[in-house]
This record gives C-alpha cells, structure tokens and sequence, in this order.
C-alpha cells in the first residue's frame, strides 16, 4: 500500500510528490498530469479510453496509447524504484489505477475533513474546515494541460471557495464578527457579484456595530449586480432588507429581540424559468394539491433532469396562495461543502425579521424557534439541492398544515411524497429547442431536431446546452449540430456551454457518492448490455445477489439507475457515457498485471 511506502501526493497546488519525506521527480507535465488523473480517482481505475479523453480530448495524437504506457512506465520507476512487480500504479485491464489510500493526497484529505464537518458542532466544524483550508497552497493542478484538468480545477476552485464561505459562517456563529467582516472585504472585491458572499459579510458588519457600513455594502453589491448581470439582488441579500432598514440610523437590533419585526413577507424565490417546457400535467396537479392542503414534496430525479426549473417554476404559481411569504434556501448537496442546517436556519429566521443578536446559538434551538415562528402562518418554502434527512429535518415547519415545502434532491427517500421526475418527451424536447433556438429554424429541421433531442437523453439540462449552441451560431444547422453530438467521445465535451456543462452536473452527483456505490456505478456503467437483473449485477460486480440488489436499490434511490421493470435495471446512456469504458470484472481481478 501506498501507506507503507510513503508516498503522498499533492494536487491542491502545484502537482507533487513525496516518499518519506523526499520529493519525487515526476517528470513533464503529462504525466504529472496521468498521475493526478489517478491520484483524484482515490485507487479506482480508469480505462486507457477514459485517460486518454481526459488527457487529450478531441484531439488525441496519432500514438495516444503508445504515449500512456510510456508515461506509465516512468511513473512506475519513480514510485516503485525499488520494485520487480508493481504494487502502487498498477494496470487494470487497458489502463491503470494508483492503489492510494485516502489520506494519501491533500485532496483526500480536503474531502475528509469537510466530509467531517458536515455533522460536527459549530466550533469543530470550524476548526476542521479551517483545517481543510489550510492544505491549499495556490491554484489546483497548477500548470497540468488538457480539457480534464481545466474542468476539474473550475470545480475545486468552487469548492475551496464554498469551504472558505462555510467557514465564515460558522465565524459568524461564534460571534467572531469584527474578524469576519475583515476577511470578507477583500473576498467579496474579489468576487463582486457572489451574493453569499455578500450577505455574510453584511451580516458580520451588523454583528458587530456597523449599520452605516452593512447598508454601504449592500448599495454596493445591488449597483455591482445591476451593473455586470442586469439583475436586482436575490434571496441571500434580500432577506436582509428589513435588518439594514431598521439599522440605517445606526441602532444595533437588540439582543432581546426575539420576535419576528412587522414588515412586508419575505419574497425570496429565485426567478422562474421565461421558457419552462414540459410536465404540464404534472405542475398543474401539485398547484392544486398543495394550494388545497400544504405538505411537504419531494420533487428527485438524475442530474440535469430539471428538478430545480419545476420545483422553482410550481412555487411562482403557488404564491398567490401563500400570503405569509416565501423562503428559499440552497442546501448545496452537490458541492464540496453542503449548506450546514444551522446557517440556512440563521438566514430564514433573519428573513422573517429576527435579528443576529436574537438568534440562539444550536442548531435545535434555532430549528425551534423557526417552527414557533411559523406556527399558524401560510408561508411556501422551497429547499434545493437537499443531500439527506439530517440536513433536511431541522427545516421543516410545524405539522400544523399551514406551510408548504417543496424539496429538491437526487435521493427518492428524504420524504414520504416524492415525485421522481423522468426525462422530457420527445415532443417536449422539440419544443424546449425551439423555444430557445428559435421555431423557425428547428421546424426547418424536423427529423434532426428529434435526433438531437435523443442525442440529448431528452435532458433539460443538455436540451438548453444545446439550443444555447445554436442560438449562438446562427451559421450553424440542426444537422451539423447533431452530427457532432453523435460521436459518443465527443458528445459530453459538445454539451458544454458557459457555465454550464452536463459532464459537470454528473459529477457533482457521482462524487458525492460513498465509495462502494461510485465503485459499483462505474461497473455498471461500463456493463456491455443495455438492462441487468439483480443476479447479472451481481456477476458484473462480483458480489452476492443481496449484496448487488441493495447497491441497485442504492443506485436507483439517488437517480442514476432506471428501473423499468421489476428486477430489472439500466444505466441512462449520457451518464453510461461519462463514467463508461471502464475495464470488466475480469480484467479487474487481476490488478497487478503490468502493460
């Protein structure tokens, strides 16, 4: 193990390597690029295909596979010098694995002590993600070439940044107020328009004495927003409002204000979709079921599949029947660094007019006394991106009826009304292109525009990709379009656009899996027939039937499994595609094997 040698990694920064003590000299930047490849995949294997896509993309040279066991081979001798048979970069199937253990890398490391501070009490929470922080030392994956490393180090400079931004919380939770509003400066010039952001460091200027600079900091975010985005401030700001309105002559809100202060309801929704397509049945149905008796609804589905849109889009609907207000809150369960209760409950409690100083320092005693201030009143409350109960459970209102609550998440089993969402129709999907692209221009195009549509799984997420590509290049065909999305190694990296990207979506979902389930998905995913049974997973797999029906149940609970039919199961092709081409059970069993 790789524990024995002493070999530790760093990727969160420049790429480099270490065996008891001493730098390694990894070599050029392609294969310090190969073993971040293998050090990120946590011992998990990749195929010489999946390595080769993410090295290269598009535009593999003539002799990639010739060049990735070279790279491979001098790998080895740096890590195994003093070995016959490897035992840490070992070969599996077509490609490699590194047999790392978790702490073996800052990056393994990073995701542990966040994962730790998920559950832990507000001052050791603190400490571990400010723990998390401190294993950072500049960009990740410095100077490392090609499309997977440019797309992962976009994904952890999100997550370092969301890490920073929980921590700052729990600051504020510790009344470390004057420290908080200190570092936020600098931060929030550095992002100008990221609202959390904001809204912490207004907090901490309320926190300690300053009104006069909070109302300041406000003005200055809501002209930034207006400026660069055309847009007025959201949910994270907006709930601060009344605060700065009470505070603008200088007066701190009491310690003993516990009550929620009279004003106009929180309106914190975010905007609905102007092209929402699809599901009309299904939106008109939970319009009326929730206008005429509030409860709680699980609205899940795989990623990309469109639960925010809906769930957003039944909320505009619903306000009118709601006239206490509305809440929202994302739980960021697809991030590095989910929502914790207590900061999202700190939030909703100043939404309802409850200064800081008001506010009791535990998660349960900020979850009672959001309950009491709901208690009789009809307020709508929207959660998104929900990661399970714990998170959820401290959020929900009294079971008074008076209160709705619609949650969003890719677990079918956070509430007892869940309503899975399938893809889109094929009509649907037309339509949606069409609504972005333009109808004249896809009417023109029938048949390729269905076969685009299919090419996109029927994805809301990938469907608005694509009609954004085509709007944006008004040169560009319906057919053009679809033939570069029908080469399966091309057709994740088309699906890209600005900011959004499907491959992302995915693995925002599949790296928040526990090990055994990624694992299990991978296999699966790489399964050379369409449908499994239980018993044929358990072959894939190598395990016992029972064993393989709960990680199929596991599966399909967080979306990523289509079960059409009793014992029976598959894999959606656009998620096949990203985490396919993986060795098979046999080449795995055999791990040690050298190319």
């Amino acid at each position: 193990m790789v524990g024995d040698a002493g070999v530790r990694f760093a990727l969160l920064g420049s790429v480099r390597a270490w065996r008891a003590g001493a730098e390694l000299a990894l070599g050029s930047p392609a294969q310090r690029l190969l073993a971040a490849l293998l050090v990120a995949e946590e011992g998990r294997p990749l195929s010489g295909d999946a390595i080769v896509d993410r090295m290269w993309g598009e535009h593999p040279p003539a002799r990639a596979r010739g060049a990735l066991r070279t790279y491979a081979s001098r790998l080895r001798a740096v890590l195994e010098r003093d070995r016959t048979r490897p035992e840490l970069l070992v070969t599996v199937g077509d490609g490699y694995a590194l047999r790392l253990p978790p702490d073996a890398s800052d990056l393994g490391r990073f995701r542990q002590l966040v994962a730790a501070a998920r559950n832990a009490p507000t001052r050791e929470a603190h400490e571990l993600l400010r723990a998390a922080e401190s294993l950072w030392s500049g960009p990740p994956l410095h100077g490392l070439p090609g499309p997977w490393a440019e797309r992962r180090r976009i994904l952890l400079t999100d997550d370092r940044l969301a890490v920073r931004e929980a921590r700052l919380g729990h600051d504020l939770a510790l009344g470390r107020h004057a420290e908080a509003a200190a570092e936020l400066e600098p931060l929030c010039a550095e992002h100008p328009v990221h609202e959390s952001l904001w809204a912490l460091r207004i907090r901490a200027l309320l926190g300690c004495g300053r009104p006069q600079e909070a109302k300041q900091a406000y003005t200055a975010i809501e002209a930034e927003l207006d400026e660069r985005l055309g847009v007025d401030p959201g949910p994270a700001l907006t709930s601060l409002r009344a605060q700065l309105d009470a505070g603008a002559g200088g007066a701190v809100p009491s310690a003993a204000a516990t009550t929620p202060a009279s004003g106009p309801p929180p309106g914190q929704l975010p905007a609905d979709t102007a092209d929402f397509t699809g599901r009309t049945e299904l939106a008109d149905r939970l319009c009326r079921e929730l206008a005429a008796r509030p409860d709680a609804v699980l609205i899940t589905g795989g990623p990309g599949v469109g639960r925010t849109a809906l769930a957003v889009h039944v909320a505009h609907r619903l306000r009118g029947h709601f006239p206490d207000g509305q809440l929202h809150a994302d739980l960021r369960a697809s991030t590095c660094s989910p929502a914790d209760p207590g900061e999202i409950l700190a939030d909703l409690l100043h939404a309802l007019g409850i200064p800081p100083a008001g506010l009791p320092p535990s998660t349960a005693d900020r979850a009672d006394r959001f309950r009491a201030a709901l208690s009789g009143r009809r307020l709508l409350l929207l959660f998104d991106d929900v990661r399970d109960a714990e998170q959820l459970r401290p959020l929900l209102p009294p079971p008074d009826g008076a209160c709705a609550v619609l949650v969003t998440s890719d677990s079918r089993t956070l509430l007892p009304r869940a309503v899975p969402l399938d893809p889109l129709t094929p009509d649907e999907s037309v339509l949606l292109l069409s609504r972005i692209a333009g109808a004249e221009r896809i009417g023109a195009e029938p048949a390729e525009a269905a076969r685009l549509a299919a090419l996109c799984g029927h994805l809301p997420l990938a469907l608005r990709i694509a009609g954004g590509r085509l709007a944006a290049r008004p040169q560009w065909t319906v057919a053009h379009l679809a033939a570069r999305l029908d080469a399966p190694r091309r057709r994740l990296p088309e699906l890209r656009l600005g900011p959004l990207s499907v491959a992302e979506a995915f693995d925002r979902t599949l790296l928040g899996l526990p090990p055994e389930q990624a694992a299990a998905f991978r296999q699966l995913a790489s399964a050379p027939v369409e449908d499994f049974t239980p018993a044929e997973a358990a072959g894939l797999l190598a395990v016992d039937r029972p064993t393989a029906l709960a990680l199929l149940q596991a599966l399909a609970d967080r979306s990523l499994l289509d079960s059409p039919a009793p014992d029976s199961y598959r894999c959606p092709e656009l998620l096949r595609l990203h985490a396919g081409g993986l060795p098979s059970a046999d080449a795995a069993a055999d791990p040690r094997r050298t190319s």
